[in-house]
């Protein structure tokens, strides 16, 4: 009865088993890869990797693997990307993988034993190094690495040792050598970072945690210390983002969490305060910074650079004696801050202590000799200071520095019905009050005209013979035309308050060009305009952005075919087909030569063909003008487009004369139509004539004249 039992169990199991073969079988006839299509990813990987298209290649290695689990050359070409890609962790299994299957190969225990080298696991490493020397008594490679791992061992014993008697010095000199060894072993980087950090080098310390809190999978303690180091030295943005990673790891962890909190309170807080000073809302700045102070009142980075940003804030909203206070405080705190310096200095420009902020510009370019900033902030106060020993709009006129646009206007009319030259009956008394209505009127011009006003208060006379860069001065009237000869005269005053300049509907290539930066960019292409600051803007740190940001402020018309209005195309030579020409490179929105699945083509019309980003269209032809103000006899000589109207032309005036729409336009004495352009008003250009004559268009340019009309006698 047992004998007949154990026959049955043995047929049951022999079934089993041929049952077991035949699935498998089955199975690998519906599932498995054979090995032609295992030989094409291999030779697909081989191909991309040469090319450098790591992840591509990756991927094709992947389908290898799975379709030939027990070739361990498949696994071995892995690991050559995974090590291409910096991604040594990945790569160590395939490489330890490789050596099971095959005991004898020695270039994959060559590759292992680097990696556990680097990453200071030398025990290990010497295995592997004398494993392939036992087979290969001469590998000259292995014989290296085997010296290298021994020199670790001894060198690792020693920065323990001194690192046991507090030589902290000698130390980090010890671990130089080990880390250049072993640079991703964290144990040793994290050794040296305490060194630093006792000796009072946090920053170099920041830059051995780094990493060491990436080599550890589990690295929360390395993470909080990186965000406490770089919370101390103010760098708030970097700690918060240290410390959530620290977080990612356990979202429970109570340090952690504590130094979160109190991070993200201080940053919110900071940020906060930059953006209502970028929106000009100073006052709520300064309170933001106060709470700055309450929250963090232990580290001192936080209450100087609040005081300082209080010190600039101050400034801006005219506060100077506060402004003063504050940034003498913040200067005592760090006495090489340049901004604050800068900032005591514009303080002492709003008080007219010209000398003493010479003096704190002169102390700030000490510290920094090629800052534009301050050395353009030290000649406007040197000018300034020449200035206040010569004529002063603002005395002039008799208001203060802040007064604003109506009061200047009120000053300026009550002085000009004062000293009117028809109130004054004798010759010497008529010239002398002539003399001051010029003043009062180039007052008047200067403080209501906003640039003229900043180059005014930044040290320049813009009235000046000797600052004008156009023909005539202030002392002679062109033509010979003076507005006090005769007696009857009125002037009659036209203020249209509520206007502003719009934006122009054609751009010069100029104009064009001075959006050339990632912040503001604008390109030009097929005759009109666009901003593309958005897009960049939507794209940040893409690197399909660099040819449009390396054409910033240029013409791109060659990129498009003027037909179609699309991109220019090409015939592929390697795949025949039509094909984005990019020679620039591929940028946003142009799809990939080959299909890809982390292209995503979900973002609707392409920019170049975006209606949202036109801003205006492209001056076909350009022209030079010469606009002469006959009151001031000031002259501009002004950049336009020949398809503009005369008012639009007044609308860039506007930047030089905000006033422009309150004179009387001619030319050769004759009222120009405002709503034609400069051709339709017979003003012809003469730029090809010019050209056929050989001569410099530059030698004569065509002259419009503004007459002023003024009447003092308007409430």
């Amino acid at each position: 009865m047992e004998p007949g039992r154990r026959r049955g169990v043995s047929s049951l199991v022999s079934s089993l088993s041929l049952l077991c073969v035949v699935l498998d079988l089955q199975l690998d006839g519906v599932l498995g890869v054979s090995p032609v299509e295992i030989e094409q990813h291999l030779e697909m990987g081989r191909k991309l990797l040469a090319a450098g298209q790591l992840a591509e290649a990756l991927s094709h290695y992947h389908s290898a693997v799975e379709g030939d689990s027990k070739n361990y050359l498949t696994y071995y070409k892995r690991a050559a990307v995974f090590l291409a890609m910096g991604k040594s962790k990945s790569a160590l299994p395939d490489l330890t993988r490789a050596i099971q299957l095959k005991p004898d190969f020695l270039a994959a225990r060559i590759q292992r034993g680097n990696i556990l080298l680097k990453q200071g696991n030398t025990q290990e490493a010497r295995e592997d190094f004398e494993a392939v020397l036992q087979r290969s008594p001469d590998q000259e490679e292995a014989q290296n690495q085997l010296h290298k791992a021994e020199e670790l061992e001894e060198l690792q014993e020693e920065a323990h040792k001194a690192h046991h008697r507090g030589d902290y010095t000698t130390t980090i000199q010890v671990l130089d050598r080990v880390i250049e060894l072993s640079p991703w072993d964290p144990e040793s980087r994290e050794m040296r970072a305490e060194c630093y950090i006792r000796l009072g080098e946090p920053r170099k310390a920041i830059l051995d945690l780094t990493p060491a809190a990436r080599l550890r999978t589990d690295n929360r303690a390395a993470f909080l210390k990186l965000s406490r180091l770089q919370y101390d030295l103010g760098e708030h943005h970097n700690s918060l983002s240290e410390i959530r990673e620290c977080l990612k790891l356990d979202q429970d962890d109570k340090e952690c969490f504590a130094h979160y909190k109190q991070v993200k309170k201080l940053s919110k807080q900071m940020d906060s305060a930059e953006e209502l000073i970028l929106e000009q809302r100073y006052q709520e700045a300064i309170d933001k910074y106060e709470s700055v102070m309450r929250t963090e009142p232990n580290i001192p980075f936080y209450t100087t650079k609040a005081k300082e940003r209080i010190c600039f804030c101050l400034v801006k909203i005219k506060e100077a004696e506060l402004a003063l206070d504050t940034c003498s405080e913040a200067h005592q705190r760090d006495p090489q801050n340049i901004h604050i310096l800068r900032d005591r200095a514009e303080a002492y420009i709003q008080l007219q202590d010209y000398e003493k902020a010479v003096e704190d510009y002169q102390e700030a370019r000490e510290f920094d000799q090629d800052n534009q900033e301050i050395r353009e902030g030290l000649e406007r106060a040197q000018k300034l200071l020449k200035l206040s020993r010569k004529r002063d709009y603002y005395k002039i006129l008799g208001v203060s520095r802040s007064a604003n646009k109506q009061e200047i206007i009120k000053a300026y009319r009550k002085l000009a019905q004062q000293w009117h030259p028809d109130n004054f009956q004798s010759e010497a008394e008529k010239k002398e009050a002539e003399k001051k209505f010029i003043d009062i009127a180039s007052a008047k011009e200067v403080l209501t005209d906003p640039e003229m006003r900043q180059k005014f208060d930044s040290g320049e006379d813009p009235l000046d013979p000797e600052n004008q860069q156009g023909e005539g001065g202030r002392g002679e009237w062109p033509f010979g035309f003076n507005p006090f000869q005769g007696g009857n005269f009125h002037f009659k005053f036209h203020y249209n308050y509520a206007m502003t300049t719009r934006r122009p509907k054609y751009f010069t290539p100029t104009e064009v060009s001075l959006h050339s930066t990632i912040g503001d960019l604008w390109v030009s292409y097929l005759g009109k305009v666009y901003n593309l600051t958005p897009l960049v803007e939507e794209y940040k740190g893409d690197v399909l952005l660099k040819p449009i940001i390396e054409c910033a402020g240029k013409d791109i018309s060659h990129w498009f075919d003027p037909k179609t209005k699309d991109i220019r195309t090409h015939i592929d030579p390697l795949s025949g087909c039509v094909k984005y020409y990019t020679p620039r490179g591929r940028f946003v929105h142009v799809p990939p030569p080959c299909p890809r699945t982390d292209w995503a083509n979900d973002f609707g019309r392409p920019w170049w063909k975006d209606s949202r980003y036109e801003v205006g269209l492209l001056s076909a032809k350009t022209r030079w003008i010469r606009i002469i103000n006959t009151l001031t006899s000031q002259v501009q000589r002004l950049e336009v487009c020949s398809e503009e109207t005369l008012d639009e032309i007044l609308q860039r005036y506007l930047h030089y004369n905000s006033h422009a729409a309150s004179y009387t336009w001619k030319h050769s004495g004759v009222n120009l139509d405002m709503s034609k352009t400069l051709s339709e008003n017979r003003i012809p250009d003469e730029d090809e004539e010019f050209y056929q004559c050989r001569m410099d268009r530059d030698l004569y340019t065509q002259s419009i004249c503004l007459y002023f009309n003024d009447d003092l006698t308007e409430p």
